[in-house]
Parts: structure tokens; C-alpha cells; sequence
């Protein structure tokens, strides 16, 4: 009789997946598998016979024994392999070199000369070989490369669709580094790849739906639904930025008026600011324009500083972001809110009017379920994240390459 035989592989590939996903999170014994992930005993003891020769499960050690054979601890081994994550924002390239419980071993960082797609992906190309040479892994012992990129991207196929920071449109980042590298490359947007790292690797509970917004030169998000990524059909999920807040609002990249990138982000900051101290409505800003241009930074500056002006255009900023990720919460029922970025150094300045807009705008019964906090990852998350969906992929596919 006819056997499907990848009807069985299948089967065998999601069981592993799910004894390595238990594994990750703890260390467990093959009758604490089995009823965690509701296989068989025989089952169990078959597949991670295959995994611990695979090198991915380690027996560490033996149990006292409460009647019959002494149980035997099994861990997840995340050095079995590497991966390098990267994140490309609009001045640089970081990477780092991870195990597979995402735990960074090497870091790097380059600048970029400019944003013409050749120029960008060798400059990734440069940072992950020398990452490579400078911790003595060959490319093709790599599981794979994780690259977040700012803008929209299509995961299936690894194409940048539209990037407004770096203007680009129909970049096929993943086929080119690929090309250029022989390894497996998957692509994803910032934000999301930030929200997965928070979601993950941040220490804490951490709700399985959370949105992560990323607050600098531009404003993103990440959305994690039930713990994976949600990007939508056409990846557009979480283009926050985009959304009209004033439709007789300065113009914006995309095209249209008044989005919340135009209005509150660093970039935005910077261009009211150069505007008040044009204006000596802000003697501070009047006079830091003196010695140099008026950035994000300075605006913030004079706002921690006291500079009332300042500070109102701050706490403006932080009331609009407030709305906008209210009405995503309370479209999507999200348990927790996680910011990060640049922006955040403003502090209290923005955060309590920010906080004061966000709980004022969800639906009343949500506001005691909602947690709202900063970021416990830093500006690291974009790079621990895109290592991170190449690790999901990874462990989905029952530890293949």
C-alpha cells in the first residue's frame, strides 16, 4: 500500500517543533514533554533520541528517582548553531553574531555612506563577513541572517516594497545578500522585528499581544499577535507613522498630509524647533541655534531643561503619539504597549502626557488591563529581533536548516 512518506516528515518536523519550543523556554523530562506537548511517551523518547544526535538536546543530567528508572533532564543547546541579526536604520548598519537563544556573542557597526540599495547591502555584506572572520565562523555554518529594514517589506519573497527613509521601492534585499552570500536571508520590517525581540528576550512576563512603537527620526511599529509577528497581507501592518492625524498637516513622505511621522517624530521635532528659536519663542533653542543646527536632541534637551516652549512641543508629541496608539489597542485588543527609541530621552516630559492621552483614549473597562512601559532592550532590539525570526523559522522547521 502507498505511504505518503512527506505526509509522516511533516508530522515528525511540527512534533519536533513543538518539543523544541517547550525546550527553550525549560529544561524538562521526556514524561514532563509528553504531557506538555500532549505526544505520546514512545513518541517523545523516538524524536528527542534524534535531536540529542542532532545536537540540538543535551541530557543534563539525572534525576532522583521516584520509583522505576531515574528520569534524565533534557535542555535546549543553543550553541548547536549561529545567526547573525541586522538592522539597518537610516545612518548605519549594526549587526551581532548570536547563538540560538539569541544570546549576542559579537557586535558590529558601521556607518552608511549613503542610501542607494548597492550601497546599503554592502555595506551588510562587509559587517556580517567580517563578524564572520573576526570570530572565526565560515558563512555556511550560519543558520541563517536576519535583516530589519524601515519600511514595508514583503516576507514571502524578502523585498523591501517601500522604504520613505531610505527611499527605496522593489529592493529585493533578500535574493541579493543571498546572492552574495550563500546563506539563507529573511527580511522583515524594524518595528517588527523589535516588537518580537521585546515579546521574547526581554526577561519578563511578557504578554503573548503587544505592540511595539519605535519613537526616533521616524515612528514605527511592530505588532506580536499570540507570539509571532502579524504583518498583515501585504506587510503593511503597523505603519503607525502613516496614519493622519491632520489632514492639513505638513506634507509627508508617503505623499499625504498630516501623518504622525510629519507631525512627532526626531525629524519633526527638529524642524518646529529651528522654527521657535526663528521665531524667540524659545530663548533657549534661540540660542543653542547660535552654536549649531536645532536637532531632535536639542529640542529635547531644552525641554528637560525647562525651556517651556520646548516642553510643550514635546508633550504635544507625546499627546498625539498617545491617541494614535490607543485606537490600534482598541482596535486589537492589545495586552501591552512597549516604546522605544530616541525620543525617550525626553523622559517624563513626553511619557506623562503620553501615558495621560494613551489611557485617556482606550475604552474604559481596557485601561486597568493595558500595561504601558519602555523598552527593556534598548535600541539592540531591532538586531536581536531579526536574529530572532531567523531562530523561530528555524525551531518551526524542527531545528532543519
Amino acid at each position: 500500500m502507498y505511504r505518503d512518506l512527506s505526509h509522516y516528515e511533516q508530522v515528525k518536523v511540527t512534533n519536533q517543533s513543538r518539543l523544541l519550543r517547550v525546550l527553550c523556554q525549560k529544561p524538562a523530562t521526556r514524561s514532563e514533554l509528553a504531557k506538555l506537548t500532549g505526544l505520546s511517551p514512545a513518541t517523545v523518547t523516538n524524536l528527542t533520541k534524534e535531536l540529542i544526535a542532532q545536537g540540538l538536546v543535551d541530557e543534563s543530567r539525572t534525576l532522583e528517582s521516584v520509583g522505576g528508572r531515574p528520569p534524565v533532564l533534557l535542555e535546549f543547546n543553543s550553541n548547536a548553531g549561529k545567526v547573525i541579526g541586522v538592522r539597518i536604520s537610516r545612518t548605519r548598519v549594526q549587526a551581532a553574531l548570536v547563538n540560538l537563544g539569541a544570546d549576542a556573542l559579537a557586535w558590529e557597526e558601521q556607518r552608511l555612506p549613503e542610501h542607494s540599495p548597492e550601497a546599503v547591502l554592502q555595506v551588510v555584506v562587509d559587517v556580517v563577513r567580517k563578524l564572520c572572520v573576526e570570530n572565526r565562523v565560515h558563512l555556511e555554518e550560519l543558520v541563517g541572517i536576519g535583516v530589519a529594514v524601515p519600511g514595508i517589506v514583503q516576507e514571502d519573497t524578502g523585498v523591501v516594497r517601500l522604504s520613505t527613509f531610505l527611499q527605496w521601492r522593489e529592493v529585493s534585499v533578500g535574493s541579493q545578500l543571498e546572492a552574495a552570500l550563500g546563506v539563507p536571508v529573511l527580511v522583515q520590517r524594524n518595528g517588527n522585528a523589535s516588537a518580537l525581540a521585546e515579546c521574547h528576550l526581554n526577561g519578563e512576563q511578557t504578554a503573548t499581544d503587544l505592540l511595539y512603537v519605535h519613537l526616533g527620526d521616524g515612528i514605527g511599529a511592530g505588532l506580536v499577535l499570540d507570539g509571532r509577528i502579524y504583518s498583515g497581507r501585504t506587510g503593511r501592518a503597523g505603519e503607525i507613522g502613516h496614519n493622519i492625524v491632520d489632514p492639513h498637516g505638513p506634507q509627508c513622505l508617503c505623499g499625504n498630509r498630516g501623518c504622525l511621522e510629519v507631525l512627532v517624530s526626531g525629524n519633526a521635532l527638529a524642524r518646529q524647533g529651528q522654527e521657535l528659536a526663528a521665531s524667540g519663542r524659545s530663548s533657549c533653542l534661540q540660542e543653542a541655534a547660535k552654536e549649531a543646527e536645532i536637532t531632535a536632541a536639542v529640542v529635547i534637551a531644552a525641554a528637560v531643561q525647562g525651556d517651556a516652549a520646548a516642553r510643550e512641543l514635546v508633550a504635544t508629541a507625546g499627546r498625539y503619539i498617545g491617541k494614535a496608539m490607543a485606537g490600534i489597542v482598541n482596535l486589537l485588543d492589545m495586552d501591552e504597549v512597549v516604546l522605544g527609541g530616541d525620543l525617550l530621552e525626553a523622559g517624563d516630559v513626553l511619557l506623562d502626557s503620553l501615558s495621560l492621552s494613551f489611557y485617556g483614549a482606550l475604552l474604559p473597562f481596557r485601561v486597568p488591563e493595558v500595561r504601558l512601559r519602555v523598552t527593556t532592550i534598548g535600541p539592540k532590539a531591532g538586531v536581536l529581533g531579526a536574529a530572532t525570526v531567523v531562530i523561530q523559522q528555524f525551531l518551526s522547521k524542527g531545528g532543519r536548516y
